[in-house]
């Protein structure tokens, strides 16, 4: 099992500790490796370091200064707090069901598919007025990996936009050119719609057959 998905799965399981070991573990061999600048951020403000906490935040947002993930953490880290993410999500999705739903997107990326990120992975989500965009770091970059063009999703997260809600995207499945993206609003903006949505348990994101395969780019 990759490094990658063994460091998600123990975020997943709240094993801070493991999760901190396996993500040094990545950057010791992928240096620029922002996912796991991002999730060991989330590491050390979860295990109360947040000197450590604010410097790999403030790392990877140097290269993605948008990623509200990681902006997020750097906050909490300077307030010295710390708060469940989504992928804890059992319990605080319970809690907060508007704050959650589930949309398919449509990868427009050449040379992606889906197969080709890892499971769990972070987005920042880009609303505009008709379409919502994907945007994802590839190699040090932030592409525009993916839309979504749901209706109905497109009309709440207009709405999270206007109220100024930190609106983020984890990566659930996906195959070929299409995936679930679990959307995680910080403010209830999906009550009201009728949403096939499910309580997301550790099993959702544990199971995934989404491995990781290396990219190679299409001329």
């Amino acid at each position: 099992m990759d490094l990658e998905k063994r460091a998600v799965k123990a975020a997943v399981a709240s094993d801070w500790a493991l999760a901190k070991d396996l993500n040094i573990q990545i950057l010791e061999i992928e240096p620029h490796d922002i996912d796991a600048k991002v999730r060991l951020g989330k590491a050390y403000l979860e295990l109360h370091d947040y000197a450590k906490a604010k410097k790999y935040s403030k790392e990877a947002l140097a290269v993605d200064p948008i990623n509200s993930i990681a902006q997020k953490n750097l906050q909490l880290a300077k307030e010295e707090k710390h708060s469940p993410t989504p992928l804890n999500g059992f319990k605080s999705l319970i809690k907060e069901p508007a704050t959650y739903a589930e949309t398919r997107a449509e990868i427009i990326f050449k040379g992606l598919t889906a197969t080709k990120i890892a499971t769990g992975a972070t987005f920042t989500l880009k609303v505009l007025a008709n379409q919502t965009k994907v945007l994802y770091n590839y190699k040090d970059q932030i592409i525009e990996l993916a839309v979504i063009n749901d209706d109905k999703i497109q009309k709440r997260l207009k709405m999270g936009k206007e109220q100024g809600a930190i609106l983020t995207g984890t990566l659930v499945n996906g195959s070929d050119k299409e995936i679930t993206v679990l959307i995680t609003s910080s403010l209830p903006i999906f009550d009201g719609e009728k949403q096939e949505l499910k309580p997301y348990t550790k099993r959702d994101f544990m199971d995934s057959d989404n491995e990781p395969e290396p990219v190679t780019e299409e001329n």
